[in-house]
């Protein structure tokens, strides 16, 4: 019992560091977007490109798709996270 507890324990501090590494990702993305969304209310230029009037930049969309894809992977995490948690809590129970 106290094995299984603490192989848990170190899976769930293992878990806690990733978890709080792809939350410091995400936090970045975040700024990232919100820099670029301030930059884009100030140009009206860049404000008709993202309009569709003129194609977006490869490196642009390639940004775009990769915080989508962290966020995703991120949300992804958390639920094998939550349910690795509770499922070792519930092997600890009985």
């Amino acid at each position: 019992m106290r094995i299984k507890y603490l192989k848990l324990k170190d899976t769930n501090e293992h878990l806690l560091r990733q978890l709080e590494k792809g939350q410091q990702e995400i936090d970045h993305l975040n700024v990232k977007k919100a820099e670029l969304e301030e930059e884009l209310s100030m140009s009206p230029v860049k404000q008709e490109a993202g309009n569709g009037l003129f194609p977006l930049p490869w490196h642009i969309k390639l940004e775009l798709k990769l915080m989508i894809l962290s966020e995703k992977f991120f949300h992804a995490n958390l639920k094998t996270f939550l349910k690795d948690v509770f499922k070792g809590f519930l092997q600890v129970c009985n």
